[in-house]
């Protein structure tokens, strides 16, 4: 009996063997992580969740939280003695938010893959003194949203925002005083809860120039509706989608986004910007606005987004382009900008029918503008601002970018990862001179391949005016996460909107075929009365 019950054990024993690990010692490895960003970190704040673009296999993605972690800001985060830091310089786990931008010490367990914190700090930007210039758009409470950010008044005792330009001599001691639309420029500090309190500035009226009336003159001349057809100078042709209720869904969603202190002007006020917004059949990613108000969208993009928030978003982006006058910056840089004063002057003598061929050019190139990456980064911002005044959910403009980075990402591995195969086909091909041709036609198709995708990126960065080539997803995502972060780190987003079924129903009729007879997208809020039909004559 005993021995049975020792055969017994000793089976299990054996059965049990191949599952049983031992002990293996771990040496941490001290390691530096840069420009990271918090995708999550919450109470009770033991775990923290960060992602950068250097760490391709998604060890260094949770970060573990010790009773001994430093919080810090930058300035002390590489003093090596923590009795040098000054108290000023030490934070609290809470000022820590998602989407911010951190430096991480860590020690690194390779085999157990953990990551235990050792000091934790934040980039600059956050806090500290600075200067920001831009249109005052929104007032709530005491908060002014000025250049897509928040900024308080906190001026001295008898200090006020002076007056410039045509408001020389004007003193303002309050934003109430001010004039929505108007150019103001703040210095202040921003405090890590992302807003920026202000102790003195400026502020200037802002109105449409020369240039700006001159860029909407020229293309309200070449870009033109016809029933079927939307058509700029002689660069582009679209077809408009086959649907009035996608069309009229698209310029619904567009008009709430337009700041009201445009929207309440009169449309025949010469500050007014009577935008309109159309839906074309076309399935690139794309969407494009122009001077005198109008955004094109391509059917392409609304099928390849997520949820309406995503559109608002997108559609925020392309009209802040347009408050912000940023095509009149860009061409008063541009070599046919003189071709668009002579239109100009045309147009003031009378004779703007015909238009000169420079302007059309110019016009039609307004299609594929590249922004500067700083139009890029202000157009996002004040996007965000468009979106969040909407009611809609901030979170999902950067889950855009988010999405791009990680498709550039992959594309850019892909091309590493042809590179590497061609390496090693090549090292192979020394071993037998009868397999030779055979690997050299590999990697001429390889190297084809590689051909190919590099022009594929390079047509999609010309064809793209959403997506420019600088700045690169990436940045955009991290520009993004930094507002969500700060300026809107207090929303209550359970309030906020998401997704709709007007969008699922448009995007699901995008996605087939439907019979609707084509016609341009409504161009006035006038209500147009059908004609009565004829009654049919008595026989």
């Amino acid at each position: 009996m005993r021995n049975l019950i020792l055969s017994s054990l000793l089976g299990t024993l054996l059965t049990l063997l191949p599952h049983l690990s031992f002990a293996q010692s771990e040496v941490a490895q001290s390691v530096k992580l840069e420009n990271a960003t918090i995708v999550e970190f919450k109470a009770p704040f033991r775990e923290m969740y960060v992602s950068f673009e250097e760490d391709d296999d998604n060890r260094h993605s949770v970060i573990t939280i010790q009773d001994t972690t430093l919080f810090m800001k930058k300035s002390a985060f590489n003093k090596r003695k923590k009795s040098t830091i000054k108290p000023d310089e030490f934070m609290q786990a809470i000022d820590f938010r998602a989407g911010m931008k951190i430096n991480l010490q860590v020690d690194y367990f390779q085999i157990t893959q953990r990551n235990l914190a050792i000091r934790i700090c934040l980039q600059e930007k956050y806090y500290g003194p600075t200067t920001i210039t831009g249109l005052y758009e929104r007032l709530e409470g005491d908060k002014a949203t000025i250049d897509g950010q928040m900024v308080v008044l906190t001026l001295d005792k008898g200090k006020s925002i002076e007056g410039r330009e045509e408001w020389k001599n004007k003193k303002f001691t309050s934003f109430n005083d001010m004039q929505l639309g108007s150019e103001v420029q703040v210095w202040g500090e921003r405090k890590p809860d992302g807003i920026i309190y202000a102790t003195k500035g400026t502020n200037r009226p802002s109105m449409m120039s020369k240039e700006d009336y001159l860029l909407r003159k020229a293309t309200n001349q070449e870009l033109k509706v016809t029933k079927n057809e939307l058509s700029i100078a002689e660069a582009w042709k679209f077809r408009f989608i086959t649907s009035t209720s996608a069309q009229d869904y698209i310029s619904t969603i567009g008009r709430q986004l337009v700041p009201d202190y445009i929207r309440s002007l009169p449309i025949d006020h010469p500050d007014h910007i009577d935008f309109k917004f159309y839906l074309v059949d076309d399935e690139s990613f794309n969407a494009s606005s122009y001077p005198n108000g109008s955004v094109v969208v391509h059917k392409g993009l609304l099928t390849k987004i997520d949820n309406e928030a995503q559109l608002a978003a997108i559609l925020g982006h392309e009209i802040a382009h347009v408050t912000q006058k940023h095509h009149a910056s860009q061409f008063r840089r541009h070599q046919n900008w003189e071709a668009i004063s002579t239109f100009g002057a045309l147009v003031a003598m009378g004779t703007g029918d015909i238009t000169p061929a420079l302007v059309t050019k110019a016009a039609g190139e307004m299609a594929v503008s590249s922004f500067s990456q700083q139009q890029e980064a202000q157009a996002d911002r004040i996007g965000l601002h468009y979106m969040v005044k909407a009611g809609y959910d901030p979170r999902e403009a950067a889950l855009i970018w988010k999405k791009l980075a990680e498709e550039d990402k992959d594309d850019r591995q892909k091309g590493q990862r042809l590179a590497a195969m061609n390496w090693l086909q090549k090292s192979y091909s020394v071993n037998a001179s009868s397999q030779q041709a055979s690997l050299t036609n590999s990697i001429a198709q390889r190297n084809e391949q590689a051909a190919q995708l590099a022009q594929t990126a390079a047509n999609t960065i010309e064809t793209q005016p959403l997506f420019p080539s600088h700045p690169k997803p990436r940045q955009r995502f991290t520009n993004v996460n930094f507002l969500i972060s700060t300026a809107y780190a207090q929303l209550d987003y359970a309030t906020l909107k998401g997704n709709s079924d007007k969008f699922r129903n448009v995007v699901q009729l995008l996605g087939g075929s439907t019979s609707e007879t084509i016609v341009p997208p409504r161009v006035t809020d006038k209500k147009i009365t059908p004609k009565p039909k004829p009654k049919p004559k008595k026989a």
